[in-house]
């Protein structure tokens, strides 16, 4: 059976332009001129917005998977990727040769799923939560408060 594609709703694409600018700063961050492969985690109103947005991807980042725990979208195709489970992530990050990750989870989620991501190996993440996120001192996060960048 063939996944159908979910349309992407407009909600918030007019707010994303800012998304550009903390990737580069993540570029800056990591200081080495690669071709990032990013895991989208979360792929609500939020994550299809991050997905679709025709300006996010500057040149080094690709999104190449992204999982969300909706069992209603699993399997579904959204921009050409088809939406994995979360609980196969270890398999998406090694297959991708995965080093980046943005996290577009409810609140109570980030922690566990920022957890998770640390032990499969991701070197960068982008989140969008407001909470204090507890990681080793070497790990590199971006958090990206978009209410505040309006």
């Amino acid at each position: 059976m063939s996944a159908s594609p979910i349309k992407v709703p407009d909600v918030v694409t007019g707010r994303l332009p800012q998304f550009v600018r903390i990737l580069n700063q993540l570029k800056q961050i990591l200081a080495i001129n690669n071709n990032w492969s990013v895991l989208l985690l979360g792929v609500g109103r939020l994550g299809r917005a991050i997905f679709s947005y025709p300006g996010f991807t500057p040149d080094r980042f690709h999104i190449v998977a992204a999982a969300d725990s909706n069992p209603t979208i699993i399997g579904q195709t959204i921009e050409g990727l088809v939406i994995n489970d979360p609980n196969t992530m270890s398999t998406l990050v090694r297959d991708h040769s995965i080093d980046i990750s943005i996290v577009a989870v409810p609140i109570q989620r980030t922690q566990s799923v920022i957890d998770e991501l640390l032990e499969y190996g991701i070197k960068a993440i982008l989140h969008y939560a407001c909470i204090t996120l507890h990681v080793p001192s070497e790990f590199r996060i971006l958090t990206q408060y978009y209410r505040y960048n309006l």
